[in-house]
């Protein structure tokens, strides 16, 4: 028994249509510029355009119309709005061929719920149409890989906002890693502070002070860098001057003692005062400080005996000055156990630091943190610096 061919489907090639056409029953109403209305019948209809008989040719090519589909289901009128294009006549037949414009999500998939239903043979019923209408029937569309596609500047960009991403994630990284490092892994200094190779000169006993040089100046040794007066000088040099016969030799003598010059111990530069000109000073005090021309400052930090076994000459430090200076890098120069003090004493281990770059001389006498990584962690903060440094070049 040969089997009937479906005369409602019209068989079309690839190139001719992208979708399949079927005779659906359903009726157009067109609404003209002119908002005139008029039934036409629907010869066929697919999920992209649909073709009617129009005997009075009232539609044009190329020009764009609003309308209604309306299909009946179980004795119930259903209007699907639509706007479409005529897109081709056969004038012979009075039909045209029409697309839809801008169809909704929900509109395409009402078409293609009528359309496979009607191919399948079933009968459309009014529960079908509205449980299309309220479900989501499209996922949103995949993210595309456009960057292969692109081309100079575009590229570049894309390139170059790629690495910005990398640069930032590797410091955020970084940032991190060292956070979990200096609360779990890294020796902290209890105190430290920078430093400078310094003379003091001294009061060898008590008076008042005039200062013969200021911060700044470059002096020689055994060069006069204050002047002292014993406080009872001006008296008795009044009383020898009021005797009817003063001794010349006692009064140059005592004058010796009461007035006399503190003169430099080396080639030095005066780092800093202690007193102002008058002030009255005791025996010991210091007058002023001078270092050598051309030292620089290093770091003096105190340790607990618990870290001595990870503090050997050589070995990096890191340091950390005040608001307004970076951090830099350093090496332990020298390591020293205070005299007298038990292992359990806090601070017992005193560590020298050069600093391995310069440090200004306005950062002597500041507070620093000082910090010593395991070799692993300054190793993987070194290659990453590196690394960063490149990318941030190229």
């Amino acid at each position: 028994m040969m089997a009937t061919a479906n005369l409602n489907l019209v068989h079309e090639t690839e190139a001719q249509r992208r979708h399949a056409r079927v005779k659906l029953p359903a009726r157009l109403i067109v609404i003209d510029p002119q908002h005139n209305q008029y039934v036409l019948e629907l010869s066929e209809i697919s999920a992209s355009g649909f073709s009617v008989v129009d005997d009075d040719a009232k539609l044009h090519m190329d020009h764009v119309y609003r309308g209604r589909l309306l299909f009946n289901f179980d004795s119930v009128e259903f209007v699907l709005k639509i706007s479409f294009k005529v897109m081709n006549a056969r004038s012979e037949e009075s039909r045209f061929g029409c697309e839809f414009q801008d169809l909704g999500a929900q509109e395409i998939s009402t078409l293609r719920l009528l359309i496979s239903k009607f191919l399948g043979g079933e009968i459309a019923r009014v529960n079908d149409v509205l449980t299309t209408l309220n479900r989501e029937n499209f996922t949103k569309a995949r993210k595309v890989n456009t960057s292969a596609g692109l081309t100079g500047w575009a590229k570049t960009k894309a390139l170059l906002a790629t690495a910005i991403m990398f640069a930032v994630g590797l410091m955020a990284f970084g940032y991190l890693l060292s956070t979990l490092a200096t609360h779990y892994l890294v020796t902290a200094a209890r105190s430290a502070l920078v430093s400078l190779p310094q003379q003091a000169v001294l009061m060898p006993k008590e008076g008042n002070v005039e200062l013969l040089v200021k911060v700044g100046d470059t002096v020689k040794a055994g060069m006069p860098v204050a002047r002292v007066q014993a406080p009872w000088a001006e008296q008795v040099t009044t009383m020898l001057k009021a005797s009817a016969t003063p001794d010349p030799k006692l009064l140059s003598l005592l004058q010796t003692q009461m007035d006399y010059t503190l003169p430099s111990p080396c080639d030095c530069v005066v780092l800093s005062t202690g007193v102002a000109n008058g002030q009255f000073l005791e025996r010991g005090k210091s007058v002023v400080q001078l270092i050598p021309p051309q030292s620089q400052p290093y770091v003096q930090a105190s340790f607990d005996y618990s870290d001595y076994v990870g503090l050997t000459a050589g070995r990096q430090v890191w340091l950390t000055l005040p608001d307004g200076f970076p951090q830099v890098s350093g090496t332990i120069a020298q390591v020293m156990m205070k005299e007298g003090l038990s292992e359990q004493t806090q601070g017992a281990v005193t560590v020298l630091v050069k600093p391995d770059s310069p440090l200004s001389a306005a950062t002597v006498g500041s507070p620093v943190a000082v910090s010593v990584a395991p070799v692993w962690l300054d190793q993987l903060r070194n290659d990453a610096t590196t690394l960063l440094q490149k990318i941030t070049l190229s």
